[in-house]
This record gives structure tokens, sequence and C-alpha cells, in this order.
């Protein structure tokens, strides 16, 4: 499998690392506690919430590399491009090099960063802003969790953010609440190499907001559906739309993410990616009959 779609026995034009003396992709030698940050998305490219969140870093003294998808790939999920090669190019502002641009999925962008843009490997992945909330199911569905599930997945420390708030173009108050996170969460996953963060804003300015708070993952339904629409020669359009549902109703422990968010709070979730259901391997299992193959492991004695 080619990840970066670039054909055997053919030079990738990204295999290099990209370095800068004049601080468009941050400064040469950064001050200590800087850390060289893979940011990505899956609004695409010219997304504000990806571009202001570029600068934030660069202000705080961070080097960034930056690539993303050449359009939006909103509910790609962790898909890669597989079946055809894509591109990736410059992303030029006033002449210069600002980042870069790929014609595949954000996993992709995270995997060509990774392995061909950024030498040495980055200390972290951050993936958004994205312009409406990942929160419950929709971890499942999202190309900025997916991009950032890739970043665990390589081993590198990875955090998604989103604001909740998809109808307007803003990003002041996400901005400004990955300002005040940014710096404890960095602290920290400076220790660990799979570590993954999901945060999502509530909609609202920030001194409206309560504060931040850890979360656990709202799993009490799906939050998708689709309008349809019977077209003159029969066929059905199917068009997806969000239908909010309520959060779970409280319980012990941590609140669930979609209730900090209904309360005013930025929603921090941890995210583990073992599925396996380790209370059902704790309890009784359905018998493996004789049919199963892995019978044939535990012979009857003679």
């Amino acid at each position: 499998m080619k990840e970066s779609g670039v054909p055997s026995g053919r030079r990738s034009t990204v295999s290099q690392p990209v370095e800068r003396e004049d601080g468009a992709l941050g400064p040469a030698r950064p001050a200590p506690g800087a850390r060289r940050v893979l940011l990505v998305n899956d609004d695409g490219i010219d997304s504000p919430g990806v571009r202001g969140l570029r600068r934030l870093l660069l202000d705080l003294g961070h080097q960034v590399t930056l690539i993303a998808p050449r359009r939006e790939q909103s509910g790609v999920g962790c898909a890669i491009t597989f079946l055809r090669p894509f591109h990736v190019e410059p992303v030029r502002e006033h002449g210069e090099v600002i980042g870069w641009t790929a014609d595949g999925t954000p996993v992709d962008c995270v995997k060509v960063g990774i392995h061909h843009l950024m030498r040495p490997r980055p200390d972290l992945v951050i993936s958004g802003i994205n312009r409406g909330m990942n929160a419950g199911s929709i971890v499942f569905y999202s190309g900025t969790v997916g991009a950032a599930v890739e970043g665990w997945l390589q081993g590198v420390p990875s955090l998604a953010i989103s604001k909740r708030d998809h109808t307007t173009a803003d990003f002041s108050a996400p901005l400004e609440v990955c300002r005040r996170l940014l710096p404890g969460i960095l602290a920290f996953v400076g220790r660990y190499r799979r570590v993954l963060f999901n945060v999502n804003v509530p909609v609202g300015p920030v001194e409206a907001m309560r504060g931040a708070r850890y979360t656990r993952l709202d799993l009490g339904g799906p939050e998708g559906g689709y309008e349809v629409t019977e077209e003159p020669d029969g066929r059905l359009a199917m068009q997806s739309v969000y239908l909010p549902r309520p959060a779970e109703p409280p319980g012990p422990g941590l609140p669930t993410d979609l209730a900090a968010l209904n309360d005013g709070w930025v929603s921090v979730t941890p995210l583990s990616l073992d599925i396996t259901a380790h209370d059902l391997l704790a309890g009784p299992l359905p018998t493996l009959g004789a049919s199963s193959p892995s019978a044939e492991f535990h012979p009857s004695p003679s």
C-alpha cells in the first residue's frame, strides 16, 4: 500500500522535512518548552479554524507544520485514500509557504505529515479547530477525531478540538480556550506517547463559559439521520442531517461530554482506542463448538 500516493520507483516530492528560517512555519530555534506540532483538520485548508490555530501556535512559540485537505472532508472518519494516487502541494500566503494541502483525507494528511514532512517526528498532532462539535457517538464518524486517532496510532500524542457552534465562522472563543488549555495539555502529553484528548467548546463567549472539565463519552445513541427526497426517476436522494438528542441521564462519576456542553462547560474527553470488550472476556462466554477452528487447538485427551 502506497500511503503517500507516490508510485513505486519514483521519489516523493514531499519526502524532505520543511525547514524555514523566516518564521513562516515557526522559529528556527524554538524557545524552551516549545513543541513541534503537526496541524491538520477536516474542514479544509481554507478554514478560518485551522488558519487561526496556526497563528496562535506560532504566537506561542511553537514550530508548526500545517497540512490539510484541499476540500472539506467532514464525516470521513479514519478513511484513507487507497484506490488512487493523491497529490500534495504547498500553500502560499504573500509568496511564503505556510503549509501544505492534499486532495486526500485528514488521515492521509497525518500520514504524510509524520512520514514525509517532519523530521524528526512531531511532538504533537492537533486536529481542528472544527466547525461543529464532535462529541458523543459523532466521534466515530468525525474526520477531525479520525486525524487525531491516526496520530495516536502512529505513537504521537494527539488532540482534537471542535466548537459546538457550526453556524458562524467566528473562532475567537475556541481560540481563546486553546490558548488557556494548551500549556497544561502540552506539559502533560510530553510524558506520554499514546494520549488522545477530544476537546469540545460550548456556544458563546469565553466569559460565559463555566470552565473546562474532564468528561466521558456519551454513548446514548446516534445523532444523525437522513432527509429523503424521491427524484423523478424513482431514485431516493439521501441527505445526511444532524438530529440532536438529549444527553445521557446523569449517573455516578464524570459527566458525559454532551451533558457538560449543555451546561456550558468545555468538555475534555480522554479517548482510548482499545475497543476489545474486556467486560465480556472477564465473564462467561458462549461455548465454542467443535465446528470452531479454535477447537483444533484443544484436543481431547486420548
